[in-house]
């Protein structure tokens, strides 16, 4: 309903900068993100008001409306923005992390875009669920990942603690009680902040240990906006994007529409 409410806002906001920004230009596609993940099933409400607005927005251009998963508009954006990043690989993990999802997957490049399987993730809360709740708690300005950051920075990385799962799935949801324990007791926010992000990486190894990703020497892509983080990229071993584009779902999206259109002028 809220994004039914902002939209035409939104979109009378974009329709100047657009004007102003790209004078000249022709509109040939559109993209837009029609579900979470590639697979039958995947369904969120909230992607119908998107989908509506861009289907008369296609429909008023004359042109073509593409659709994809949220997911795939993740891993095209930070694909974009990691030029190490071997672009001919047909199969890759991307670990993709960020407010509501805590998952990696398995991708395969298809004609159209990506089709990606699970093969690990978080049970209960996410890492980026932990990131803000622990920041709210502590006071800071929701999203809060990057003022939390900032706190972690006054520490060190710290012993990895113990993270419970199997089979490619963890649990998160205990260290958010160790962390309100912690801050009930007094301790500094640097210092709980600081084990927000231990937690966080200890959770990646353990879900590239127990899916047995690390056996398959296959290339690991880090995508979504918790992987934004300068702190888990420095003690991380993958290919991380640029850190506007692991938050930006719309330019992998207008990145696939734009293949797309290319592909049907062959």
């Amino acid at each position: 309903f809220q994004h039914t409410v902002d939209l035409p806002g939104v979109l009378n906001e974009l329709d100047s900068q657009i004007k102003e920004a790209y004078s000249g230009y022709e509109i040939v596609s559109m993209g837009v993100s029609t579900r979470p993940r590639t697979v039958e099933g995947s369904y969120m409400p909230c992607f119908l008001a998107g989908v509506n607005a861009a289907s008369a927005l296609a429909f008023g251009a004359g042109v073509p409306l593409l659709p994809f998963s949220h997911q795939e508009g993740h891993i095209a954006a930070a694909i974009h923005g990691c030029p190490e990043f071997p672009i001919h690989a047909a199969v890759f993990f991307a670990f993709h992390m960020s407010g509501g999802t805590c998952e990696l997957l398995r991708v395969e490049k298809t004609k159209t875009g990506f089709r990606e399987e699970i093969i690990g993730k978080s049970r209960d809360i996410t890492c980026g669920q932990l990131v803000d709740r622990t920041g709210v708690k502590l006071g800071l300005s929701f999203p809060c990942g990057k003022e939390l950051e900032k706190l972690a920075n006054e520490y060190p990385v710290g012993k990895a603690p113990k993270v419970s799962g199997e089979k490619g799935c963890i649990n998160l949801s205990g260290f958010e009680n160790q962390i309100d324990r912690m801050i009930q007791n007094g301790v500094d926010n640097g210092k709980i902040a600081a084990f927000v992000y231990d937690v966080i990486l200890a959770a990646v190894e353990k879900i590239l240990d127990e899916s047995g990703a690390k056996k398959e020497n296959l290339p690991i892509l880090f995508a979504g906006g918790v992987m934004s983080s300068p702190r888990l990229k420095e003690h991380l071993q993958g290919y991380f994007t640029l850190p506007w584009l692991a938050t930006d779902n719309a330019c992998g999206i207008a990145l696939l529409a734009k293949a797309g259109w290319e592909r049907e002028k062959l």
